[in-house]
């Protein structure tokens, strides 16, 4: 199984109470950083705000197969394809559990949108 996946699996065991072990802190998410709108589910386009960039990060938000697809909130990953200066250098996707993504300082504001 790709690491990245292993991580993520991770990652989502310990936001759902499944696991008490992780590399982030779920006591440091900062759901004022959050924005809804709407009703969003599996699909839905995120666009993340960054500190040091003007311009967002955009994405969509999923959950992996074998997780309660209604629940973005627990088991929700934020997909970003191609983030912030890639047209300028080679990088890889992002993927980031929501709540995981809640907790990096630099984040200015995630919207979620039907």
């Amino acid at each position: 199984m790709n690491q990245d996946l292993i991580n993520l699996v991770k990652d989502v065991s310990y936001n759902c109470g499944m696991s008490d072990s992780s590399d982030w802190d779920c006591d440091k998410v900062d759901d004022t950083k959050l924005t809804v709108v709407g009703n969003p589910g599996p699909g839905a386009r995120v666009k993340v705000f960054w500190d040091m960039f003007d311009e967002p990060d955009t994405g969509y938000v999923l959950v992996l197969p074998g997780w309660d697809s209604n629940d973005i909130w627990m088991s929700g990953i934020v997909h970003i394809p191609k983030p912030i200066g890639c047209e300028k250098c080679e990088c890889d996707p992002e993927w980031i559990l929501l709540n995981k993504l809640l907790t990096v300082d630099s984040l200015k504001n995630v919207i979620i949108e039907e």
